[in-house]
């Protein structure tokens, strides 16, 4: 099939679904939760395993995003600070 006439079919599911959320009047984060919570019962089925590795598989991203922010953190720290040799003169009144 090609790439189009997959995204074309594909589009029009989510606004078929989408519509069909909307007369139930279900909200957007409660279809998240939804899907998280069928994600999570289909992965209980196939096995504590399966958990794990997603849990593992979570706790890798949380990492990496939480390492990419600690130099961010510190050169923003860097850019906004002032120097101490200006701090200590501001205070003799130089």
């Amino acid at each position: 099939m090609p790439f189009r006439d997959k995204e074309n079919a594909y589009n029009a599911f989510r606004t078929a679904v989408d519509k069909q959320y909307d007369r139930l009047n279900v909200a957007q984060a409660d279809r998240r939760m939804q899907a998280f919570r069928s994600g999570l019962s289909e992965m209980a089925e196939q096995g504590k395993g399966r958990i794990h590795s997603e849990r593992d598989r979570l706790m890798r991203t949380y990492e990496r995003m939480k390492a990419r922010s600690r130099p961010t953190k510190t050169t923003s720290a860097s850019l906004t600070s002032r120097p101490r040799a200006a701090v200590a003169s501001s205070r003799d009144g130089a």
